[in-house]
């Protein structure tokens, strides 16, 4: 479990509880419940809608140091007519500490889904 997702998730509950991004967040969490972690609340509820999501990581030897960039990914043919395909959230030029990859794909999964009409007919 990464914990700067987890933060990033209950921080969108606290910060702005009435928000449709909180309502979305506690929809899910209300459908899955046997999930112990929004990770694993967005990981079961992204592949119901034909979709996934992760982090690619790059280990650049003379640095010593690991980096990462988040994606979403789309089937074709997904129950939200969402874009097929890999989509790379973060410029990969511009490669992210593990915990702040992780806290930027936290938003973007659930920005992606405000972004879709009506998504809690699929929740």
């Amino acid at each position: 479990m990464n914990t700067s997702f987890e933060k990033r998730i209950e921080r969108f509950l606290q910060e702005q509880p009435e928000s449709d991004a909180a309502k979305i967040i506690l929809k899910l969490k209300q459908q899955y419940p046997h999930h112990k972690t929004f990770y694993d609340i967005f990981d079961s509820f992204y592949f119901k809608i034909g979709g996934n999501f992760g982090t690619q990581n790059l280990f650049i030897e003379n640095l010593n140091k690991e980096y990462y960039t988040p994606y979403i990914q789309f089937a074709k043919g997904n129950p939200l007519n969402l874009p097929e395909g890999k989509r790379l959230l973060y410029d990969p030029n511009s490669l992210l500490l593990e915990d702040v990859c992780y806290r930027v794909l936290a938003k973007e999964l659930v920005y992606t889904l405000l972004k879709v009409k009506e998504i809690e007919q699929y929740i």
